[in-house]
């Protein structure tokens, strides 16, 4: 463990004069800060490895490499001559979900990434600069091996302390991590995510009352597209010191990858930190997955979800954001495709002031789908009963609701009746079998157009036929599935019609 000198307080630089006599500017001072080396088996994305995985892990001298980074303050930005770190950002993770298109970072936004020759001569020029201009406040070697991820942090000792929120710590962690070896492959490039930890402002519009902008503790996993390929190879990112309120300081991270030979050809202690080692990897299982659990599908799902309920109040997002959220919804998912930017609009204000609950249920696909599935049955319900139903709308509701989408009493009572997409399902299908018995021909062909396109076909009714030959056929039909469920489970089969029916439709 590394400490710098106790002393949050970052030295103003000015210069002063003293009658004619000038002072040179005094040193800066580093914040106290604490460093961590840990290791574990797996990468920033996927997480921990198996147990079985890691038993099965050899840690070899010779296939050690040598990583060192290096903590500065600065008394200034590099400017725009160095590429923006979201440019580099393949990746972004967000507690509290992001932009699901574009990588966004509340806290990196103004980051710059140096690579190649340009981050080894500034690693170079930074240990020659005036004291006034530049202090080294952290030190942290590690090791990098085929199959681990190696965690440089480095966190101010002061905790972040919000009303309302538990305690944070403002950190940053480089994770490094090597694939295993492959044959013909050197096995050395080393592929780079940060996790940052920090205070930003959040917005709150609930869109009854004044927006209001309020501080939230976040923290961010950015994986860069960017990698160390050698020995000797260096990378560096500058980053505003967000705790300095003049604006004018910055943190520079210098990572430079030593040459294996070094690691192979010491003696001594090498292997202990290999022990070492060995011993932070099986510590990570001993204290379980809660910190790098494995990132699975259902999780990739739920943070899409969440950032698709942010995105909602964005109007150059909002159609893609409902897209998502609709998943297996067909309505709300042929909406969010057909309408065009008016109705996108309409319908995601509309979702917002649920934004709360809809979150709350982002590990719940099937009820996120419900939600959007029913506000937009609701929009085209109540277009259907004022006559304003565009033809392609109406298209779209005919398709999943057959006759019901002719008839804006029905299409409401269903809505009103079900608790989930299945059982608003269940319930078009049983309406549209009531509706073989409706005396209007239209509106029995379309109901045994519908039930036949969907799996459902009466044997032996034509929708047209006369009453008495329709009805025995549904007869002869009920007959048939009561016969065909008690000789065992079948498929999902509409009701069988009785003859009171519904001719009063």
């Amino acid at each position: 463990m590394y400490r710098t000198p106790a002393n949050l307080f970052i030295v103003l630089i000015i210069a002063s004069l003293v009658g004619c006599v000038s002072r040179p500017a005094p040193p800066l001072l580093s914040p106290e800060l604490e460093t961590r080396v840990t290791y574990y088996a797996g990468d920033p994305i996927g997480g921990l490895a198996s147990k079985d995985v890691t038993q099965q892990l050899s840690l070899h001298a010779e296939d050690a490499i040598p990583i060192t980074a290096r903590f500065y303050l600065l008394t200034d930005m590099p400017g725009v001559r160095f590429d923006p770190l979201m440019d580099h950002a393949r990746l972004i993770i967000g507690d509290d979900g992001t932009d699901p298109l574009q990588p966004q970072s509340p806290m990196m936004a103004n980051a710059r990434l140096v690579l190649g020759a340009d981050a080894e001569s500034l690693a170079a020029s930074i240990p020659g600069r005036a004291a006034s201009s530049a202090v080294l406040c952290a030190r942290c070697d590690g090791l990098a091996l085929p199959g681990l991820t190696t965690s440089i942090a480095v966190a101010h000792l002061e905790p972040i302390t919000l009303a309302g929120h538990r305690q944070a710590e403002r950190h940053v962690t480089i994770e490094l991590w090597r694939e295993p070896k492959l044959e013909g492959t050197s096995g050395d490039r080393l592929e780079v995510a940060l996790i940052v930890s920090d205070v930003v402002d959040r917005l709150y519009d609930s869109g009854e009352v004044d927006p209001s902008v309020a501080p939230v503790p976040r923290t961010e996993k950015i994986v860069l597209d960017a990698m160390l390929e050698g020995a000797g190879q260096h990378m560096a990112l500058f980053a505003p010191a967000r705790f300095d309120p003049t604006g004018r300081l910055a943190y520079l991270l210098v990572l430079e990858q030593g040459a294996g030979d070094a690691v192979a050809n010491r003696t001594g202690d090498i292997e202990n930190e290999l022990a070492h080692v060995r011993d932070q990897i099986d510590t990570a299982h001993e204290r379980g997955q809660d910190r790098r659990r494995p990132l699975v599908e259902s999780d990739l799902l739920r943070l899409r979800r969440l950032q698709a309920v942010d995105a909602l109040q964005d109007p150059d997002h909002a159609r893609e954001a409902l897209v998502v959220l609709a998943g297996d919804a067909p309505i709300a998912s042929g909406m969010a495709l057909m309408a065009d930017d008016a109705a996108i609009a309409t319908w995601s204000t509309a979702l917002v002031p649920d934004a709360t609950s809809m979150r709350e249920r982002a590990d719940d696909g099937e009820a996120l789908a419900w939600s959007l599935e029913r506000s937009a049955l609701a929009l085209l319900q109540r277009d259907l009963a004022r006559g304003e139903l565009p033809p392609e709308f109406t298209a779209l509701l005919l398709r999943w609701t057959g006759d019901v989408g002719r008839a804006p009493g029905v299409l409401e009572a269903s809505i009103a009746r079900a608790r989930n997409l299945r059982e608003f399902q269940d319930t078009i299908l049983n309406e549209n079998r009531i509706a073989l018995e409706d005396p209007d021909p239209a509106a029995r062909v379309r109901a045994f157009d519908w039930l036949s396109m969907n799996g459902f076909e009466v044997t032996g009714f034509d929708p047209l036929d006369d009453r008495r030959a329709r009805r025995q056929a549904l007869r002869d039909w009920a007959d048939q599935q009561v016969l065909a469920t008690d000789a065992g489970p079948t498929e999902r089969s509409p009701q069988a019609g009785s003859s009171n029916g519904a001719d009063g439709r």
